[in-house]
Formats: structure tokens, sequence, C-alpha cells
């Protein structure tokens, strides 16, 4: 995609070595889509889809996308595990047990 026509977002810090990510509206997304595809998976840049003028998603590399993965799960464990240390918690076997599983 011409840098011509993306323009940069503002709305967030770039990474050392990453460029700033291309705001590009839905329409110019739709007609250029293999173009838009490969110019995330050939150099990470993420690309923000904006419709009526409004930020709407994003086209990520699945590196992005897995990392996004790891930190989601990550933080899913950390709650896991104080949720378990919360007063009351009732330990799994118990659960399978009253359940009959």
């Amino acid at each position: 995609m011409p840098a011509s026509r993306t323009r940069a977002s503002k709305s967030r810090a770039t990474a050392p070595g990453r460029s700033k990510d291309a705001t590009v509206t839905v329409a110019r997304a739709r007609a250029r889509f293999a173009d838009t595809i490969d110019l995330v998976r050939s150099t990470g840049q993420r690309i923000v889809l904006s419709k009526s003028g409004k930020r709407a998603a994003a086209i990520i590399s699945i590196e992005d996308l897995e990392l996004l993965q790891r930190l989601e799960d990550a933080h899913d464990l950390k709650a896991a595990r104080a949720a378990l240390k919360e007063p009351g918690a009732t330990p799994w076997d118990d659960v399978k047990e009253r359940l009959g599983l």
C-alpha cells in the first residue's frame, strides 16, 4: 500500500524498529485487500481500519496475534491463581466429586 495513501496513527508510541501504524479506510483496504495483507505479513506493520472516520478494527501480523494470546493467557493464569487463594474457593477435585465427574 503506497505510503502516500495512508496516514500514520498518532495514538500509540512506536516501539524501536517498528514504523507507526497506518490508518486506511475499510473501503480502501477492501479494494486493495491482498496488498494490505502482504504489507502486514512482510513488514509486521499494523493497519488500523477506519469507518465513518472512526477506528473500527485492525489487521495485525500473526506474530502480534500470538504475542497478544500469550499475554492474555498469562493474565488469565494470574487471575485464576489469585482466585484460588480467595477464602471460600473450592478445590477442583471437590467440584468434580460433587458433580459426579
